[in-house]
């Protein structure tokens, strides 16, 4: 195999998700302090031990319960997904999207989520001086990597066939199934602090290589 393009995911892969989350909880807690005149501190503070208990979906809802706030929870979700984001590339990925650069690779990218969030976290981490191709599935419209689609998508506009293709991911359960059913190679980079860094391998569509840092991806591709 020799390959001509790697497909990254965004969360978790290229960044710290948690970054994005703690980012998104200041932004909130800066609107309701301003607007009630509550300790922001206090309010982010409690979104973080939510968050750090495993709470997932319902955080804003307990933070206004506890501070007895009178606030539309959909407004706080959509300061949320639409800020404009203080996150950082991991330097392994900023390592291996320079080499992959330097060495005419061509680069592109497949993530899930809405459009205006995941463009923004792309925008702040100054990702398309990388890439070729950026696809965003809109799980609002029940898009996601699971189908085919976007993957298809990015073969068809670089003009490259799956088997000279890498994916990279860290979600065991949805990355590597459809790289897997077209015949592209699939890379699972486990995180120490990713979301689904406990989790085992999807059975059916495992990844063919795991590495815990972008630097090792470099080694397979010159094997391959």
């Amino acid at each position: 195999m020799s390959v001509r393009l790697v497909i990254f995911d965004l969360d978790d892969t290229l960044y710290p998700e948690i970054q994005f989350v703690y980012s998104g909880f200041l932004k909130v807690s800066e609107y309701l302090s301003k607007k009630l005149d509550i300790d922001r501190l206090k309010l982010f503070e409690f979104l973080i031990s939510s968050f750090e208990k495993g709470i997932r979906r319902n955080n804003f809802d307990l933070l206004l319960e506890k501070f007895g706030i009178e606030e539309d929870v959909g407004t706080l979700v959509q300061i949320y997904r639409n800020h404009y984001p203080k996150i950082s590339l991991y330097p392994d990925s900023k390592y291996i999207l320079e080499y992959l650069k330097s060495r005419t690779f061509k680069i592109a990218l497949i993530t899930d989520g809405y459009p205006v969030t995941q463009f923004n976290k792309i925008g702040a981490l100054r990702l398309t001086r990388y890439l070729d191709a950026i696809s965003v599935n809109d799980i609002s419209r029940g898009e996601s990597k699971l189908y085919e689609k976007s993957f298809l998508k990015v073969l068809k506009a670089l003009d490259v066939q799956p088997d000279k293709a890498v994916y990279v991911g860290d979600a065991p359960e949805k990355d590597f199934v459809v790289p897997n059913k077209l015949g592209m190679c699939s890379v699972r980079v486990i995180r120490k602090e990713g979301l689904y860094s406990s989790k085992d391998d999807n059975s059916e569509f495992p990844p063919d290589y795991k590495i815990t840092s972008l630097v090792k991806l470099k080694e397979i591709l010159e094997g391959n």
